[in-house]
């Protein structure tokens, strides 16, 4: 986690001539290890560290106002110590902040109140330049360039479950374990997986009406995805909750899918994005009626259209709708995929051994699926 001290000197300070500030005094005795002066420096270091793929916070130390604007730091840093080193001869274990805090009032006459309340307050200050710059920066890079590629699918949330190394679960009470979660859905893997590689995309997807939702669109934007969501009020967003057993084999999973089914929810690029946008690529999760509107949009555009078949109950849904199949320019299915998308054309079943026969077969589905799109 990089750690810094909030520069109140001038340009010319530097590391060397800045203590770390303490709770009180802007002097600790131990120099500070980086200085920042303003909100738009922190967020220049704060996104730089995003597009590197860090993860960590920033602490931002920021030192008590000088006497002069109302902190009277020193004085109440002074009277801390002495409080302290009275303790240390009158007092005992829990008794030793109390006598601590009344002492230190005392001795400043009041002005440790005065010298919090200051420190509140410039540490919002602060804290509000910063919040203002960090949202500047995002907004700057999200408006850097128009999306080169558009995304149109499923989004959804995966949270695993498994028990403790070494462990099994334990049916009908709690299993100690570990709990992580993780972003899933074809199209939010490809947008992401394009802001990674540094190509600018806008994700149009389904999202519910809550926090898993925000947090998930939050996550894109770190790496430079925008985000046009669909949802409605009471809405949740697709969630996938596995639990594995001791082995890591799924023991059961419940996935609440319900707002990819929704059609209406789903976003259709504007006409604005598709004039700059060289690429759509969709994923079968919004189903045909769901992806219509945004590949006839494409295609009056001008725009190719790439198909992820998702799965091969999709895959088969999507290549039966005559309308949708001739508005795709490519399809990336795999050969289970691609066998259903040619609807049983083909002279039967994979043998599975990667020999002539099964090329054969899948040169012949590929002939049909490609003599439905466009």
């Amino acid at each position: 986690v990089p750690v810094c001290s909030w520069g109140e000197g001038g340009a010319g300070e530097d590391a060397d001539g800045m203590d770390f500030p303490a709770f009180f005094s802007p002097r600790s005795g131990v120099r500070s290890p980086a200085i920042v002066r303003s909100g738009e420096e922190v967020a220049q270091q704060y996104w730089s560290a995003r597009e590197l793929g860090l993860e960590c916070g920033m602490l931002v130390a920021v030192p008590p106002p000088h006497a002069g604007d109302g902190g009277a730091g020193e004085e109440v840093e002074a009277a801390i110590q002495t409080a302290l080193r009275e303790a240390a001869a009158e007092v005992t274990g829990r008794d030793v902040t109390p006598y601590v805090l009344a002492r230190v009032a005392e001795l400043t006459g009041g002005a440790s109140l005065a010298a919090n309340v200051a420190l509140v307050k410039r540490n919002a200050e602060v804290g509000a330049e910063i919040a203002v710059a960090l949202q500047a920066a995002r907004g700057a890079a999200t408006d850097r360039a128009a999306p080169e590629v558009l995304v149109l699918g499923g989004s959804i949330v995966d949270i695993t479950a498994r028990p403790a190394p070494g462990a099994d679960l334990v049916l009908r009470t709690s299993s100690p374990g570990r709990v992580f979660s993780s972003d899933g859905g074809v199209a939010r893997n490809v947008a992401e997986a394009l802001g990674r590689l540094g190509t600018s995309a806008l994700l149009h997807t389904a999202l519910g009406d809550d926090r898993r939702g925000r947090d998930l669109a939050a996550r894109l934007e770190d790496v430079g995805v925008g985000v046009v969501a669909g949802a409605g009020a009471g809405t949740t967003t697709a969630t996938c909750i596995a639990v594995l057993d001791g082995a890591g084999d799924l023991h059961v999973s419940v996935a609440d899918l319900g707002i990819l089914e929704a059609g209406p929810r789903w976003p259709v690029p504007s006409d604005e994005a598709l004039c700059d946008a060289g690429l759509l690529v969709v994923d079968t999760n919004p189903g045909p009626q769901g992806l219509l509107p945004a590949v006839r949009a494409a295609v009056r555009a001008g725009v190719d259209v790439v198909l992820e078949p998702t799965s091969v109950p999709r895959a088969a849904e999507a290549a039966q709708d005559t309308e949708l199949m001739g508005c795709i320019r490519y399809a990336t299915p795999n050969a289970d995929e691609l066998l259903a998308m040619a609807g049983g054309k083909t002279r039967g079943p994979l043998r599975g051994d990667g020999g002539e026969d099964d090329a054969a077969l899948l040169r012949d589905a590929a002939g049909v699926v490609l003599a439905r799109m466009c």
